[in-house]
């Protein structure tokens, strides 16, 4: 019987990890970076998510994200692995600066047509041929 159940429990776990992105896609994938700035200062909190653009032919399934740090820069990582497969991507960025739960309607740090992927306006396309950054202009 604790056989069973260490199995079981090794089985489940390997589910998680392949549901959290732990096996390899098979694409190549970039080097992505850059900077993140609202109405020319940095913005020093959030993340930024690479939505693949499948109506300009991007086909992955993987999402490229990142947190964005301190000095207002980021770096993205797919499925586990650093940088975005190549293609063109639909760019969210999520900063909202309040932490604690509150009934009052959160206060974005920029623009919030950057919030969705269906209405923000940067549109970015990773080569397959080098690293890049990507500075992304925000405004509120």
């Amino acid at each position: 019987m604790p056989r069973f159940v260490l199995l079981r429990c090794l089985f489940v776990l390997a589910l998680c990890y392949l549901a959290a992105g732990g096996c390899s896609s098979g694409e190549k994938l970039y080097p992505v970076s850059g900077a993140v700035e609202v109405e020319g200062k940095p913005l020093t909190f959030g993340g930024v998510t690479f939505h693949p653009a499948a109506d300009k032919g991007n086909t992955s399934k993987h999402t490229p994200i990142s947190p964005i740090g301190e000095d207002g820069r980021y770096k993205l990582v797919t499925a586990n692995r650093p940088g975005a497969a190549p293609g063109w991507y639909r760019i969210q960025v999520q900063a909202n600066p309040s932490k604690a739960p509150s009934l009052a309607p959160p206060k974005f740090a920029h623009n919030t047509k950057y919030l969705r992927a269906d209405t923000t306006d940067i549109l970015v396309e990773v080569p397959d041929t080098k690293p890049n950054a990507y500075d992304l202009h925000l405004s509120k």
